[in-house]
């Protein structure tokens, strides 16, 4: 691969490409970094990986990130009740528990991070139970709030559940 660094005011980013030969790189972009002289390289804001065809992969393998588009009709923006997220997480825990490999949360949000990528799975009990306990936790906190509106969004790799109320502080 061909490294390009670059540096505009205090942002930075490291884009590779593909080598073709010492005097030609591929147009597409393969791996970008970016990253702030305010913070530190090693604080980066975030890497993406690109297939050939300038897809957003979830690594340099090249691996897809999970089709999730079933899901989508839970999608919301703040009008989402207590019984959609119920829903939701229940088709995720039956459809989707051996592609979560973390889970986070407190009393204003759930994220759950789905993967293809066997080596990011947990593999013991313990730590599967784990995962599903904090789903399970958020629900049994939003029960008692039952008139809560939620926003329900989709990311590459990821479903964010928000509430409503605490996106508009």
């Amino acid at each position: 691969m061909i490294k390009e660094k670059r540096q505009v005011l205090k942002s930075n980013y490291i884009k590779y490409y593909d080598y073709i030969n010492p005097f030609i790189r591929s147009v597409q972009e393969r791996v970008y970094i970016f990253y702030d002289d305010t913070i530190s390289e090693d604080e980066y804001g975030g890497t993406y990986y690109y297939d050939k065809d300038g897809n957003e992969v979830e690594d340099i393998k090249g691996t897809k990130f999970i089709d999730l588009s079933n899901l989508k009709k839970y999608a919301s923006e703040g009008n989402a009740t207590y019984e959609n997220v119920q829903q939701l997480l229940k088709e995720v825990c039956s459809n989707y528990e051996e592609h979560i490999y973390k889970v986070e949360s407190t009393d204003n949000y759930l994220f759950i991070y789905l993967t293809n990528i066997k080596e990011k799975v947990p593999s013991e009990e313990i730590e599967k139970q784990k995962l599903k306990d904090i789903i399970q936790n958020f629900l049994t906190i939003e029960s008692t709030k039952k008139d809560s509106y939620y926003t329900i969004r989709f990311f590459n790799g990821y479903i964010a559940i928000c509430k409503y109320k605490y996106l508009n502080y």
